[in-house]
């Protein structure tokens, strides 16, 4: 009587049965309250064993109730589970099997159980049998007329007073219902709803299986090219259904053994099982850029589309998914580049890419962190061979990759939109060291570079001003370095800004010249300050005699538009003597001294401290 009590709650309190055995639960109740009303009333004993007659049939009416109303099976067995001890009716109606089968066969039952199920199941028996304990095993039944029922079964074990199991006490309760919403929402959560393709959480989960194991296989990352263009003409329904119709081919043309999935929007990932040499590559991915060579109809429209495939090997290109990602994603966008409607593999070129776009992620806290610095490099008068100024140049040094090449991350700083905060704090910085220069009996020029960006955005002449002001600064002390880019930028904020700069005092020289694609008309009508020739002019001509000749042509013209020549990038004596035979006017290089931070530039300046002259000797015009 206690243990059917302890099952029924259980299946109370964990299946909620019908509203009729509720109704026999409160009936039982109410018996249960008469008895102890009759134990308070002191009732004679032949009325309080009339009432425990009727408490005793009241529940043998509640037993006979449940066994023909609800839809749980109760059982009991011996402590080994190889003997049935009771079996309550509704096993006929779950296990579809009449009650005389279990005569003489205990193990009847198992017939129905999926073969599958009958390993773990009777796995869980044993555990129960070894360590006498609870156990819960699932299983499916399969019916008469081959459909799947699941059932769970609870297995409680009885004991003695001496804590020995005497028997256990089952209960099998159906769960095809709650199974089926499972396999739903675990299929929800696997599958992309719109192409039924797997979706992203399906493919990182794929992914990260993968990258466990050791074998080879390639990621292929596939885009759509210029499916936003796609989406604002053709509208969202529409771009809905091109995805479900390329996601069909993306899946026909790719090996039976890939995962294929939508991460989201116009993407899709495909892993390749097993080691693919370059040609068969080419040769998938030359079918799937063929996969939407055939129009697509949207409504009275055909629509021509192409794909971008990037492609990243296991484990050559990456040993976690998201390296793999990365590079595949890289790859892809090297795809796009070369024209679209074609493939890369993650290569050289790739993880250049792949470099410069994680240095440019990192550009913000380099910033913020003070991992960007000034270093100093001296200008030498070649008549005097005095230093006449010194020109501040932005470092950058990286925690993991020390000094990164200001070729490589000033334009990152451009593309990241940096610059300009960036270029106000090279502005601040190097007319603070200016200031210190002078205050040491250093009376040098300084040059900065200012790229065509804050010339566009017209601030950088504001931080001049506010710079030259606040450390008491003339203008003739400072100079910008500008490239033939903005020297032809005619546009009126780029022409205020120069305007501004030279009002200030402030001197301009043009930086790498004969680098780009400048007009001497240009150089004519504006006239700087001063010209650098670019280091690629002065390396050739010890060897070179046409690079010799455009040298002092060039010094020649400057010379008589009244313009100072400073040649860059001279590390070797013979080019310092040539450029001095030329009329050069001053150098800079290693040959004459190295870019340093600025403590070390003052001890420089300090053991020869009669190598320096007044800045205005930067600026006098030939």
């Amino acid at each position: 009587m206690v243990v059917a009590s302890v099952a029924l709650s259980s299946l109370v309190l964990d299946h909620s049965v019908t509203g009729r055995v509720v109704t026999i639960l409160a009936a039982g109740l109410l018996v249960a309250t008469a008895v102890t009303r009759l134990l308070k009333g002191r009732r004679t004993e032949a009325d309080l064993l009339r009432s425990l007659m009727d408490e005793s049939r009241s529940q043998s009416i509640l037993l006979n109730d449940i066994e023909n109303h609800v839809d749980t099976v109760f059982w009991t067995c011996t402590p080994d589970f190889q003997h049935l001890l009771h079996v309550s009716k509704a096993f006929e109606r779950m296990w579809q099997m009449p009650m005389s089968a279990l005569i003489g066969d205990d193990s009847a039952w198992q017939r129905r159980v999926h073969v599958d199920d009958v390993g773990p199941l009777h796995d869980a028996m044993r555990i129960a049998i070894r360590d006498g304990i609870y156990m819960q095993s699932s299983f499916r039944l399969v019916m008469p007329d081959a459909t799947i029922k699941w059932v769970r079964v609870d297995a409680y074990p009885v004991t003695d007073a001496h804590g020995r199991v005497e028997r256990y006490v089952s209960v099998c309760v159906d769960v095809t219902e709650e199974r089926r919403r499972l396999t739903q929402l675990d299929y929800l959560a696997h599958v992309d709803s719109l192409t039924h393709l797997a979706n992203r959480k399906s493919m990182m989960d794929a992914l990260s299986k993968a990258c466990g194991e050791t074998a080879a296989f390639a990621l292929l990352f596939i885009d759509v090219d210029r499916f936003k263009l796609l989406n604002d003409t053709v509208g969202h329904m529409a771009a809905d259904r091109l995805l479900r119709i390329i996601g069909r081919r993306i899946r026909k043309v790719l090996p039976e053994a890939s995962v294929v999935a939508r991460p989201g929007g116009d993407e899709f990932t495909a892993i390749l099982p097993g080691l693919w040499s370059e040609d068969e590559l080419g040769r998938i991915c030359g079918r799937l850029t063929k996969v939407v060579e055939y129009p697509i109809k949207s409504g009275q429209q055909g629509l021509e589309l192409s794909l971008s495939v990037g492609i990243a090997l296991f484990p050559d290109h990456g040993h976690t998914r998201e390296a793999l990602l990365t590079s595949a994603d890289t790859a892809m966008y090297a795809a796009k580049r070369a024209g679209r409607n074609t493939w890369r593999i993650f290569g050289a070129a790739e993880k250049n890419d792949l470099t410069r776009n994680r240095l440019e992620q990192e550009l913000g806290s380099a910033f913020r962190n003070g991992q960007f610095s000034l270093h100093y490099q001296p200008q030498i008068c070649l008549r005097t061979r005095k230093v006449i100024g010194v020109e501040a140049l932005l470092r950058w040094n990286h925690p993991v990759r020390g000094f990164v090449s200001p070729a490589e991350f000033v334009p990152l700083l451009e593309h990241a939109g940096l610059i300009l905060p960036v270029g106000d704090w090279v502005v601040a910085q190097a007319t603070e060291a200016l200031s210190e220069l002078h205050r040491l009996g250093y009376p040098l020029s300084m040059s900065i570079n200012v790229s065509a960006v804050q010339f566009r955005d017209t601030s950088i002449q504001d931080a001049i001003a506010t710079n030259l002001r606040f450390h008491g600064l003339r203008g003739e002390s400072l100079v910008v370095e500008i490239t033939e880019s903005i020297l032809m930028d005619r546009s009126e904020a780029v022409q205020h800004a120069l305007n501004a700069i030279r009002d200030m005092q402030v001197g301009i020289a043009l930086d790498d010249f004969g680098t780009g694609f400048s007009s001497l008309s240009y150089l004519a009508k504006f006239r700087p300050e001063a010209l650098k020739l670019d280091k690629s002019f002065v390396d050739d001509i010890e060897d070179d005699a046409v690079a010799l000749t455009i040298v002092q042509g060039v010094i020649d013209l400057a010379h008589r538009l009244g313009v100072h020549v400073l040649a860059e990038g001279v590390e070797r004596e013979g080019q310092l003597q040539l450029l001095e035979e030329a009329g050069c006017d001053s150098i800079q290089g290693y040959l004459v001294g190295r870019p340093v931070p600025f403590a070390d530039l003052i001890v420089q300046l300090a053991l020869e401290p009669a190598t320096s002259a007044s800045a205005g000797e930067h600026h006098s015009r030939a």
